[in-house]
């Protein structure tokens, strides 16, 4: 691997003069450290599935005669699957560390901090609701499942139980629950894991729009909720998407009020 690196520097240094032009820089490789490649490891066999969900790794003692390395690099690797929520160490077990899946809402707040450190307003993310949830809505129609209308039925008998008894940040709760369902319920782990990254700043936004005295009554009426799950549960799905697209961009705009120009921030 060295020789031929070495071969290749040359060649493009050998290149380069010959058209004059100047020397470029060697390519520079890096080695990827012990710890990183057991935590690679290890990492693999949770996400293709040789390790489940509640499993428990082996004893470290097993793990270093495994690894034919040290304990402090199957620490090292503990802690950078522990930072990837692969794994949880509870300190002085001897069970050992227990695996786990990764969960959407890790990569969803840290994209909340590249959007908010990229300037990205309240709108933009409004809009990325406004793109999906008509689309997960017309999905769900044509696929026209009892279940599904079943689910979304029950939300909403909650919610309109809240909205009578006054409780309105519950109430909004609900309501932004039953916009994560229609995207959940499409079984697509593809959209879902785009809702979940703005969904908890648009929950975040609403929520400090009603500490202003703005309730969710003032954006929500549960009859478009009701009709939305009617047309999912006739199958009309052009109408299901029609209906969304409206209710999304009709509230969009009542929320966005005054905020449309409004940074995203995580850390307030």
């Amino acid at each position: 691997m060295t020789t031929r690196t070495t071969i290749t520097a040359a060649r493009l240094r050998h290149d380069a003069a010959q058209e004059g032009a100047p020397s470029p820089a060697p390519p520079a490789f890096r080695v990827p450290k012990t710890a990183e490649l057991v935590a690679d490891h290890i990492r693999k066999m949770i996400i293709r599935g040789e390790l489940r969900p509640g499993d428990f790794l082996q004893p470290e003692a097993q793990l270093i005669e495994r690894f034919a390395t040290s304990r402090a690099t199957i620490r090292e690797a503990f802690r950078i699957l522990e930072a990837e929520q692969f794994l949880s160490v509870t300190r002085g077990s001897r069970s050992g560390a227990q695996v786990h899946l990764p969960d959407a809402a890790n990569p969803a707040r840290y994209a909340g901090f590249v959007l908010q450190a990229q300037g990205t307003t309240l709108a933009d993310i409004y809009l990325v609701r406004a793109a999906n949830e008509p689309y997960a809505a017309w999905l769900l129609a044509r696929r026209q499942s009892p279940e599904d209308v079943a689910t979304l039925r029950a939300e909403l008998a909650k919610a309109e139980k809240l909205q009578a008894a006054g409780e309105f940040e519950a109430y909004r709760t609900a309501l932004a629950r039953f916009h994560r369902l229609i995207v959940d319920l499409t079984g697509s782990n593809s959209l879902r894991l785009v809702i979940a990254m703005i969904h908890d700043l648009i929950e975040r936004h609403q929520a400090r729009r009603d500490d202003k005295g703005r309730t969710a009554e003032d954006c929500y009426h549960l009859k478009s909720f009701w009709k939305l799950t009617d047309f999912i549960e006739r199958g009309e799905a052009d109408k299901a998407q029609a209906h969304w697209r409206q209710h999304v961009q009709t509230t969009n705009e009542a929320w966005l009020a005054g905020d449309d120009t409004r940074l995203v921030d995580l850390l307030d």
